[in-house]
C-alpha cells in the first residue's frame, strides 16, 4: 500500500480524504454533502463517516463520481469491498484483495473503451 497522509479535519474512521489531493470539484456535496466538509483552502474532508445504509451509498457514489481517487476507504469490511468492486472503486481501497483489484481495472478499462467507441 501506498502511504497516504490524511487530511489533518477527517473524521476518526475507515473513509477518508487524502491530504493536498481534493481538486475542489464539488462532487462530495452533490453526493454526500452530510459526510464532507471544506477547510479554509476548500479542500475537502470527512466531517462524519457514515452511519447508515443510505449514508454508504452517498459515500460510495462521490468515490464513483469522483475524478481523482482522494475520497478513500483503509478498512477491511468484506462487504464494502464487495459494494467498492461493483462500483469501480476497489482501487479506493487501501487493503483491497488483490483478486478484486486487478479484476477491477479491467472492467474499468472495458467500460471506457465502450465509452470511447460509443456503445
Amino acid at each position: 500500500m501506498t502511504s497516504r497522509t490524511k487530511h489533518p479535519l477527517n473524521a476518526a474512521g475507515d473513509f477518508y480524504v487524502v491530504q493536498g489531493c481534493c481538486p475542489s470539484c464539488g462532487v462530495p456535496d452533490a453526493n454526500a454533502p452530510e459526510l464532507f466538509g471544506w477547510d479554509n483552502e476548500q479542500h475537502c474532508f470527512m466531517k462524519r463517516q457514515p452511519q447508515t445504509w443510505q449514508d454508504l451509498q452517498g459515500m460510495i457514489s462521490a468515490m464513483e463520481a469522483a475524478d481523482l481517487s482522494c475520497i478513500r476507504y483503509c478498512g477491511k469490511d468484506r462487504a464494502i469491498f464487495d459494494r467498492l468492486h461493483g462500483n469501480y472503486c476497489i482501487d479506493q481501497a487501501d487493503f483491497a484483495p488483490s483478486h478484486l483489484r486487478l479484476r477491477d481495472a479491467a472492467r474499468r478499462r472495458w467500460q471506457q473503451f465502450k465509452r470511447f467507441i460509443g456503445i
